[in-house]
């Protein structure tokens, strides 16, 4: 007697070995839904419950797929917004004066200089310290009591002796004592003025001779009158 072969009632080998193998997606459940009821026992066919059970989860998946692709595109389409203000900004800075993080000060001769710099955490003593290129310690300013942020300090131009610095570049550094006695790093800011922009990666980024200065640096924007840019020892910038 011929016995007759009986097919599998099992989905296909391939099918199971990818949905296996990578992420469920809404063609895929949809796919393995057709394939299932195809495949049922026509003496036990599917319940429908099941079935409209099964449908309704295709449908919050499709669902969620669809809000969270529109929830990226509004993503990007902000980031290219604020780029775009921020590029427009940008050009908008040359030729103001902005205080930017920075630990370099240009000295004329004997112009005062107003320093600037920021703690993240109050201090209960600190110290300016301003060293010549050759990296001597050339004048120390004592800080006080001190709370969080941003703050500044004068310099006369003077040495520890009382005598006037020669004009050049020098360094700023900061720090200070908190009243458990743990030291407290401060971070220096300069006076600098803005002569062009420059791009890279998309991101705008201002310039002040070789100096390049992020928008998350600047803590200060001014339209600087001569006398105030002598004060910085920024006169020869001067429009």
């Amino acid at each position: 007697m011929e016995t007759s072969q009986i097919s599998s009632t099992s989905p296909p080998v391939s099918l199971l070995q990818r949905t296996s193998s990578s992420t469920l997606g809404k063609d895929d459940f949809l796919k393995l839904l057709m394939t299932q009821m195809s495949h049922q026992d026509p003496l036990s066919p599917m319940d429908s419950n099941e079935m409209m059970s099964q449908m309704s989860q295709l449908g919050q998946v499709e669902q969620l797929t669809n809000l969270n692709t529109a929830i990226q595109q509004s993503l990007q389409n902000d980031a290219v917004y604020q780029q775009s203000l921020q590029n427009q900004l940008a050009a908008n800075m040359i030729g103001k004066r902005v205080r930017g993080t920075g630990d370099t000060i240009k000295v004329e001769a004997e112009a005062t200089q107003s320093l600037g710099y920021r703690f993240e955490s109050t201090i209960s003593s600190g110290n300016v310290e301003i060293y010549d290129s050759n990296g001597k310690l050339v004048r120390t300013l004592a800080l006080s009591t001190q709370a969080s942020g941003d703050h500044t300090i004068s310099w006369d131009g003077k040495d520890e002796s009382g005598v006037a610095v020669t004009a050049g570049t020098y360094t700023v550094k900061v720090t200070g004592t908190d009243a458990n006695g743990d030291s407290v790093s401060g971070t220096p800011s300069n006076w600098y003025r803005i002569d062009g922009v420059t791009y890279r990666n998309g991101t705008a980024y201002l310039t002040s001779g070789t100096k390049e200065i992020a928008f998350a640096d600047i803590r200060e924007i001014k339209e600087a009158s001569t006398t105030l840019l002598k004060q910085l020892g920024l006169a020869g910038l001067s429009k």
